[in-house]
């Protein structure tokens, strides 16, 4: 699987750019928009970059913070309650793009 061109495909989805900014400041995001919360993320990853055995694994992480909330909007029509929301929807999110 290749990671990096998953990031390109997911960053160029339409729905994407879109959801990313979706959001206001609440308790456990005080960055509010999801544009705001991701580049945070990405600012953590490339410090621990260095720290990273494979360029591969660099590419998964960053997929996962780019797939983790910002299609959750789409996949949550179709989670059912009473499970794990978020890690159905990052699962729901991903297949769009690696399968």
């Amino acid at each position: 699987m290749d990671f990096k061109q998953a990031v390109k495909e997911v960053v160029a989805d339409p729905r994407y750019k879109k959801n990313i900014e979706y959001g206001t400041s609440r308790s456990g995001h005080p960055e509010g928009k999801v544009n705001f919360h991701l580049t945070d993320l990405e600012t953590n990853l490339e410090s621990l970059r260095h720290h990273l055995l494979r360029e591969e694994d660099y590419w998964k992480l960053k997929f996962l913070i780019h797939v983790h909330d910002t299609l959750f909007s789409i996949t949550m029509r179709t989670t059912p309650f009473g499970s794990n929301l978020e890690a159905r929807g990052v699962t729901m999110t991903s297949d769009l793009y690696l399968y």
